[in-house]
C-alpha cells in the first residue's frame, strides 16, 4: 500500500459515519492521527461535512490534515468554504506516484522561513554575475530585465545545458539559474556534470522548473542542486533565492498597486511577476500575441508530426509562459496538457487541447486590447512591494 511505502500507518473507516464513531478511539492513538484521506462522488457533500466536523473537534495543530479524492472536475473543488476546510485534493483514479507526492506535501517537516526580501535584495545582488539557462524566450526577457534592470546583475544566457557547460569552462560565474526540463541535456544530468569539475563544485546552482513538488525538489538536491523556485516565478521568490547564496541584505519597504483583470488574463498578477515594470510586460505580452503559430498551434504540429516529447516540451513552456503574463487559468490547461501527453492519456489530449484553444483565444484579445489601448490604467508610482 503506498500510505506504507511512504512510512505511514494506516487505518480505514468505510464511511464518514464510522470515522465519527471511531474517533473516541482515534483520538487516543499513538502515534496521533495525521491525516484523513476521505473519498468523494461528484457533487457529494458528505466530504466537506466530515472535514467541517473534524475542524470543529479539533484546535490548532493537533488537526490531522484532510486530502479528498475525488474527479478532477467535481464542482465541490470550487464549493464555498473548499479551499478553507480541504488541505489538499486527490484526483481519481489515485496512483501511487500522486499519492505519495501529496503525502510528502502535507506531511514534510517545514522548511525554515525566509524573509522576504524587499529592495534591499537589489543591492546586495548588483554586480553580481549570473548565467541564466533558459530554453523559454518570454522566460529569459523576463527573467534577464529583472536581474539587469532591477537587480543590476550581470547576465550571461545559454540556451541550452551543453550551451551552459561550454561557458562555465571558459568563464567565472556567482551563480546558476538552471531550467531543469530543457531539450538536449535535462538540467539534473547538466549539474551532474558541473559537481564533477573541481573548480564549480562548490558554484551555486538553482533549479528553475514549472512542477512544485517536495519529490521535483527531492531530485534537484539529489543531482546537486543549491535550491529549488518554481515558474512561472514571482520575483519574491526569484531575488529570496539568489539571496540565500549570495550576499546578505539590508531592509527596505515599499508600496503595492492592482489592475483590472480583463478575461483570460491578470494584469495586476502579470505585472507583479514583472516587479511593476509595465514596459517589460508590454514586450513580452507583444511578443505572446504577435502573427505566427500559436503556442497551442506549436504543440498540435508536434503532435500531428509523431513527437510527443517536442510536443510535452512545448506545453511545459507554455505553462510559465502563460503564468508570466497573469493568464493562469491557460497556465494550468497547459500543466494538464503535459501529463496527458507525458502519460499517453489519449483520451483526455483532444479536450485538452481545445479548452487550450479557446482559452488562448481569450488570452491573445485581452492581451491586444491592453497594447491597443491608448490610455491603460497605470499603476501607482513608487517601486512595487517585494514582501
Amino acid at each position: 500500500m503506498a500510505t506504507q511505502s511512504a512510512g505511514a500507518t494506516p487505518r480505514a473507516c468505510r464511511s464518514s459515519a464510522s470515522l465519527d464513531e471511531a474517533w473516541p478511539e482515534l483520538s487516543e492513538a499513538q502515534p496521533p492521527i495525521n491525516l484523513v484521506l476521505a473519498g468523494s462522488r461528484q457533487r457529494d457533500t458528505a466530504g466537506l461535512e466530515l472535514a467541517a466536523r473534524i475542524h470543529a473537534r479539533f484546535a490548532g495543530d493537533s488537526r490531522p490534515r484532510i486530502v479528498l479524492m475525488t474527479d478532477d472536475d467535481d464542482p465541490l473543488r470550487s464549493a464555498p468554504g473548499a479551499t478553507e476546510q480541504i488541505d489538499g485534493w486527490l484526483t481519481t483514479p489515485v496512483t501511487a506516484s500522486s499519492l505519495l507526492d501529496t503525502l510528502t506535501l502535507l506531511m514534510a517537516p517545514e522548511a525554515p522561513a525566509v524573509s522576504s526580501p524587499g529592495s534591499y535584495a537589489v543591492e546586495s545582488l548588483r554586480g553580481r554575475r549570473v548565467l541564466l539557462v533558459e530554453d523559454n524566450e518570454l522566460n529569459r526577457i523576463v527573467a534577464g530585465e529583472l536581474l539587469t534592470t532591477v537587480a543590476g546583475m550581470q547576465v550571461d544566457l545559454a540556451h541550452s545545458d551543453r550551451e551552459a557547460l561550454q561557458m562555465l569552462e571558459r568563464e567565472p560565474f556567482d551563480v546558476v539559474l538552471m531550467d531543469v526540463q530543457m531539450p538536449d541535456l535535462d538540467g539534473y544530468e547538466a549539474t551532474r556534470e558541473i559537481r564533477q569539475r573541481l573548480a564549480l563544485a562548490d558554484l551555486p546552482v538553482i533549479a528553475m522548473t514549472a512542477h512544485a513538488t517536495q519529490r521535483d525538489r527531492a531530485l534537484c538536491l539529489a543531482a546537486g542542486m543549491n535550491d529549488f523556485i518554481t515558474k512561472p516565478f514571482d520575483p519574491h521568490v526569484l531575488f529570496a533565492a539568489l539571496q540565500r547564496w549570495l550576499p546578505e541584505p539590508q531592509t527596505s519597504e515599499a508600496s503595492t498597486a492592482e489592475l483590472s483583470e480583463p478575461s483570460g488574463v491578470s494584469f495586476a498578477l502579470g505585472l507583479h511577476r514583472c516587479l511593476g515594470r509595465r514596459d517589460l510586460y508590454r514586450r513580452i505580452a507583444a511578443r505572446f500575441a504577435s502573427g505566427g503559430p500559436s503556442a497551442v498551434q506549436e504543440i498540435v504540429s508536434a503532435i500531428d508530426s509523431g513527437e510527443p516529447l517536442r510536443a510535452s516540451q512545448l506545453a511545459h513552456s507554455l505553462i510559465s509562459t502563460a503564468g508570466t503574463l497573469g493568464a493562469s487559468r491557460l497556465s494550468e490547461i497547459a500543466r494538464r496538457l503535459q501529463a496527458a501527453l507525458e502519460s499517453n492519456q489519449q483520451a483526455d489530449i483532444g479536450p485538452l487541447l481545445a479548452e487550450a484553444r479557446r482559452e488562448q483565444v481569450e488570452v491573445v484579445t485581452a492581451l491586444k486590447a491592453f497594447l491597443d489601448a491608448a490610455s491603460p490604467p497605470e499603476t501607482a508610482s513608487g517601486p512595487i512591494a517585494l514582501a
